[in-house]
């Protein structure tokens, strides 16, 4: 199941303070570099590279001769630090650039930043079919503590790195039924084809959304709700305030596709012909295990169930409360039906790889628009401390996300939400006009 993610990094940022006077820079790198080792004897799989048998079964393997090792680099930059400026700061450069990660890509990779005010920056990029960011934290989280040179507590270490997380779900018995919205080719997909979207120019659009006006959106969403219901008991009693955003961010790039004239439908997107759009939600599913939450001790790698959600495109087109909140609750509704224990069993069972032949070049899962909500995790935990203080900031550094994708995170203390829209270039501008979503957001960058 892990290569149907796109062989491709994910790259995480964190900011931090400058460290007291008497901590030099020199002797930073050296904690940073010795405790890392410690860390990845602790971590096997990360210290791999990823690699297919020849029929297109992945693995990683700790035993290669060309393991180029995991690379650590520092830069001093003669300038301030920049909040919002996350160009060049990721470990392997610009993603986009540099295209789909070989078998000769090292797992992960660390970058140390320093600026002319002394504040520090460091980043880790991970081979995305090897971890999900609840693995990459839990990694981060053991070298923070180590650089501290605290005690660590083995039992959060897994015991077991078998990549089965079907394991922590009912057992599926019998042929498993092809998960909504997977497309199943008699032919391999180029890999080229499949990551033609990523490649395609795109700005990401910023936008900060108090606490305050999620909760009025959630509000002003729910209000329709009995206008939509016709007596229909299947249609959900609430919505997330996760879903209302989603709903409000989904409108907002439709609406600014289609009153573009240059954005093109790129391979995977629904034809212009259909009534609907397609919305991927990526969601975690450790915590839908029937027998509880699978905890960090218990599982390293992607715990990831890509759910589709078929909109009205119609809905989606119309900047009105009622509309947007009927798809808010299409989108609870899928993901209520999606995410039972007993489905998920079946989506885990259908990508099991005696199942499918090559699952990653013969599936595709439609999709027109990526939502990532990364709420429930915190990037400046106090746990993310290598030894003068927490995070100042936590954040994705960008550079390969498609046209489509939403990210979504927490902001301050307050409570508010960032939330970042990825946009073909040519519909920037509609979208920064979009009326409800300035009605509920207000644009950063």
């Amino acid at each position: 199941m892990d290569a149907l993610i796109p062989p491709v990094g994910f790259s995480i940022i964190w900011s931090f303070s400058p460290p007291p006077d008497t901590m030099t820079i020199n002797n930073i790198l050296d904690n940073l570099k010795k405790s890392l080792a410690h860390a990845l004897e602790l971590y096997a799989p990360l210290i791999g590279t990823v690699h297919s048998d020849g029929n297109d079964n992945y693995y990683i393997n700790l035993d290669d001769s060309s393991n180029p090792g995991i690379p650590f680099y520092f830069e001093s930059k003669n300038a301030p630090y920049v909040s919002h400026i996350v160009e060049g700061l990721s470990a392997r450069g610009d993603e986009k650039e540099s295209g789909p990660l070989t078998s000769e890509a090292s797992v992960l990779a660390i970058k140390v930043t320093q600026f002319s005010c002394r504040t520090i920056v460091i980043a880790a990029t991970i081979h995305h079919q090897v971890s999900d960011l609840r693995s990459l934290l839990d990694f981060i989280e053991v070298w923070a503590l180590l650089a501290r040179d605290e005690r660590i507590d083995y039992n959060r270490i897994p015991n077991d790195w078998s990549r089965t997380p079907s394991r922590f779900f009912p057992s599926h018995n019998g042929k498993p039924s092809t998960p909504s919205g997977w497309v199943i080719h008699s032919e391999p997909v180029p890999i080229e084809k499949i990551l033609e979207p990523v490649f395609v120019p795109v700005k990401p659009s910023v936008w900060k959304i108090t606490k305050s006006s999620i909760n009025q959106l959630k509000v002003d969403l729910l209000s329709f709700k009995s206008n939509d219901n016709n007596g229909n008991s299947s249609t959900p009693s609430w919505i997330s305030k996760a879903d209302a955003l989603t709903a409000l961010a989904a409108g907002a790039i439709t609406r600014a596709r289609e009153n573009s004239s240059d954005v093109k439908r790129l391979w995977g997107r629904s034809s212009a012909e259909s009534k609907v759009e397609n919305i991927n939600i990526t969601c975690n599913y450790r915590s839908r295990a029937p027998q509880g939450t699978i905890q960090s001790d218990d599982y390293f790698g992607n715990c990831l169930a890509m759910t589709n959600a078929a909109i009205l495109r119609d809905d989606l087109l119309s900047a009105t409360v009622d509309a947007t909140s009927r798809v808010a609750f299409t989108i609870r509704s899928t993901l209520n039906e999606e995410l039972r224990p007993q489905n998920i069993a079946n989506y885990l069972a259908f990508f099991e790889p005696d199942k499918l032949v090559k699952p990653h070049a013969r599936l595709h899962l439609k999709w027109d628009l990526i939502f990532s909500n990364w709420c429930q995790f915190d990037l400046k935990d106090p746990a993310i401390d290598f030894g003068w203080g927490k995070p100042l900031k936590g954040s994705p550094a960008g550079g390969d996300s498609a046209p489509g994708y939403c990210h979504v995170m927490n902001g301050d203390e307050s409570g508010d939400i960032v939330m970042s829209l990825i946009v073909e270039l040519a519909c920037v501008k509609e979208l920064e006009a979009d009326p409800l979503l300035n009605k509920y957001a207000i644009r950063l960058v």
